[in-house]
């Protein structure tokens, strides 16, 4: 789509999801990267509170959120005099929230502000269903930790995700780790000539139940509702595959983009290059990956 930025193209959904591997990961270098690429109107709305100045958990600096005027921002009223925006409430919800309740506000002028949307997973999606009417094109969801993407968006599920260095200083582990956390949360939907019998997961998948199945040595294919449910080890999905079984969902999530973060926020960092190559090499080829701070 020309002129729509490269990330965010015909082939990308218009509710979209930033998560990440941990806290950290480089969301919100992401979210602004997007902002500042895409061309048409976006609406913005973050899982709980974004937009400090510094990290509440690492006490470091954070990346304000910039956002172009026009933008739809769904935020909660009593943080909305913390923008330098000019603006207008254009909608009030009744989505409540600790810092009051969220409302629609268009953004008059380019500048800063701050996102403090609504924790529950219904309410992101009644956000989810609104924001075309005020003229957005896509909404970008900010701030989900790995499987939390899952909660907020119903049943057609987009994000792009975050692997940063803030996960662990050991880089290996990192991108070990981070290409897992996309394997899972990419789970496919079961064929229908699937020989093995269904193992309907009725909540949670854990470890114990994967254990008990093996160790029975079961043939089944664990269906379970969305990857959210996927509360597994790398250890329990190899066993998984190794005997036989399948693991799928009901609901798939498609991974639109992979962004790296070289730097962590606990004061150690990772060779860029490197970084890059060892992420590109573990990640499915048809799944882009971009460096969060490369132009």
């Amino acid at each position: 789509m020309a002129g729509k930025g490269f990330m965010m193209n015909d082939g990308i959904g218009d509710v979209i999801s930033i998560a990440g591997l941990s806290k950290n990961a480089g969301k919100t270098t992401l979210l602004n990267r997007l902002i500042r690429d895409y061309k048409g109107t976006l609406a913005l709305t973050s899982i709980g509170y974004d937009g400090e100045s510094v990290d509440a958990v690492t006490d470091t600096p954070k990346p304000n959120v910039f956002v172009r005027r026009g933008t739809i921002i769904y935020t909660a009223e009593s943080v909305v005099r913390e923008s330098d925006i000019t603006r207008e409430i254009v909608g009030v919800t009744d989505i409540r929230t600790a810092l009051g309740r969220v409302v629609a506000v268009r953004a008059l002028s380019d500048g800063i502000v701050t996102l403090a949307g609504p924790a529950a997973g219904e309410d992101l999606i009644e956000l989810t269903e609104d924001f075309r009417r005020l003229g957005a094109e896509r909404m970008l969801i900010d701030g989900a930790l790995s499987r939390r993407v899952f909660a907020t968006i119903g049943k057609s599920k987009e994000f792009m995700y975050c692997i940063g260095a803030s996960y662990s200083p050991d880089m290996e582990k990192t991108v070990r780790d981070g290409a897992f956390c996309v394997k899972l949360m990419t789970t496919g939907v079961r064929p229908e000539n699937s020989p093995r019998e269904v193992f309907a997961v009725e909540g949670i998948l854990t470890d114990a139940m994967v254990e008990e199945i093996v160790r029975e040595r079961k043939r089944v294919d664990f269906v379970a509702e969305d990857a959210g449910k996927l509360l597994i080890s790398e250890k329990s999905y190899d066993a998984i595959i190794r005997t036989g079984c399948g693991l799928f969902v009901r609901y798939p999530a498609k991974c639109d983009l992979v962004a790296v973060n070289p730097y962590s926020a606990y004061g150690h960092s990772y060779d860029r290059p490197t970084f890059f190559r060892k992420v590109r090499s573990v990640i499915p080829q048809n799944i882009p990956v971009i460096d969060c701070f490369q132009a």
